[in-house]
């Protein structure tokens, strides 16, 4: 976790505030914003409230107005989606009066709440499960998806599993591979301006803000992936992605929100995709990083898998969650 506020986000706040927030030393990962309510700030065990600092409406189209440098109609698409991206890579979401306009939402107005989620990557962390990802027999990596339940850890795991992947792993004989990455919510690589602002390694290329069936087509006709990253799989048009990659040659990895297989099921479009046994592994991730196991295509757990993520340094990701030090996504 942040222990101090990034200046990026810093520069985006209204002036008065900065000499407040600039002092702060809290482990923070997430900035709350509602008016007429203290600034507050959100740690893994810890909350803080900034009672100096009331939010006001004012404050907050200060905010926006930061972010968009006074040009709304060059965010209109943010201001739809209902989040920004800013510089850093750091996530604004919105929450305020939607309008509506034939039956679709065309903006957010009247703010009344910002989240500011401060970004941050753990490298290192697919460490410890590549190597059930690699058939060395073959020299192969194969479509691997990655189930958790909100918050615990799917995306900063799946991120290091592409950056390891583009870069290669000479210990292991992985080669680097091209890969693509489909961000449909910029959390993967958390682009600004369409340049990602975390490490994806060396080899990949990224379509922002783009979803996913469409990115996924536009990439494999020009970007000629050997790898193709998407997160969050479950909306009807998923099944065609996973199919359009592996009838292209293409390896997939992708997640899902699911805290077990059984529930996994229980999701008509990622049943057919287990039915049909297009992915080769799948890892179970639970409790705020710990990985519960790895399966093949068949349901049968592939034994020798850490209890956590571990970094190069032998340093567990469990661990230093425990102790306040990361956070996952």
């Amino acid at each position: 976790m942040i222990r101090h506020i990034p200046a990026e986000i810093l520069n985006i706040l209204p002036k008065e505030w900065i000499n407040t927030l600039k002092g702060v030393v809290f482990k923070c990962y997430e900035i709350r914003l509602r008016v007429g309510q203290p600034v507050s700030l959100k740690g893994e065990t810890a909350y803080k409230e900034m009672k100096r600092i009331i939010v006001t409406k004012e404050s907050i189209n200060i905010i926006v107005q930061n972010i968009c440098q006074s040009s709304y109609y060059a965010y209109q698409n943010e201001l739809k989606l209902g989040y920004f991206t800013i510089q850093g890579g750091h996530r604004i979401g919105l929450a305020g009066q939607v309008i509506i306009d034939k039956g679709e939402v065309n903006r957010i107005k009247n703010y009344s709440s910002l989240n500011i989620r401060i970004a941050r990557e753990i490298k290192g962390v697919a460490k410890a499960i590549i190597d059930k990802c690699y058939l060395q027999n073959e020299n192969i990596l194969v479509s691997t998806l990655i189930i958790a339940p909100p918050g615990g850890g799917k995306t900063t795991l799946l991120r290091d599993l592409a950056r390891i992947s583009s870069n290669g792993i000479k210990e292991l004989k992985i080669k680097p591979h091209q890969v693509s990455i489909i961000d449909e919510r910029s959390e993967i690589a958390s682009c600004y301006l369409g340049e990602p602002q975390l490490d994806i390694g060396l080899n990949s290329d990224v379509l922002d803000s783009c979803p996913k069936t469409v990115g996924a087509m536009m990439m494999l006709r020009s970007m000629g992936p050997q790898i193709l990253v998407v997160d969050e799989l479950g909306s009807t048009g998923d099944v065609e992605i996973v199919e359009e990659c592996l009838n292209a040659g293409v390896v997939l990895f992708a997640t899902a929100h699911a805290s077990s297989i059984k529930q996994l099921k229980k999701r008509p479009t990622l049943k057919r995709i287990l039915d049909r046994k297009l992915f080769k592994r799948i890892v179970l991730v639970k409790n705020q990083g710990q990985v519960n196991g790895i399966y093949d295509e068949n349901g049968d757990e592939i034994g020798g898998i850490k209890n956590d993520f571990i970094c190069q340094d032998s340093v567990s990701y469990l661990s230093r969650i425990r102790s306040g030090d990361v956070m996952q996504n």
